[in-house]
């Protein structure tokens, strides 16, 4: 079944519901999150974030600073009450260590 200007409907209703979204979001600010893919269009494709390129934390900063001293990951691991994996996930994860 083929209805005329099915996909001109299908555009101003979308508009519309988006439009309505909008309202109530200022409304009640906790809607926000349920609409906003919806409200953004077409997904686009995740951005690849390296690992050089994420900000050390804290902790991740006190890691690096002990790798640079010559510590081990099981040596840094007791020394801030981490185990081993914590520690080696950590130097995955923002590529340690850093100069």
């Amino acid at each position: 079944m083929k209805i005329p200007h099915m996909k001109a409907f299908e555009d101003f209703y979308r508009g519309q519901w988006i439009k309505q979204n909008k309202l109530d979001c200022e409304i009640n600010p906790k809607l926000q999150g349920m609409f906003l893919d919806e409200m953004r269009g077409p997904k686009s494709k995740n951005k690849v974030v390296h690992p050089y390129d994420r900000l050390l934390t804290k902790a991740a900063e006190t890691v690096n600073n002990l790798l640079c001293h010559g510590m081990t990951p099981e040596e840094i691991g007791s020394a801030l009450q981490m185990n081993e994996i914590e520690v080696r996930t950590m130097m995955r994860r923002y590529a340690l260590p850093r100069k």
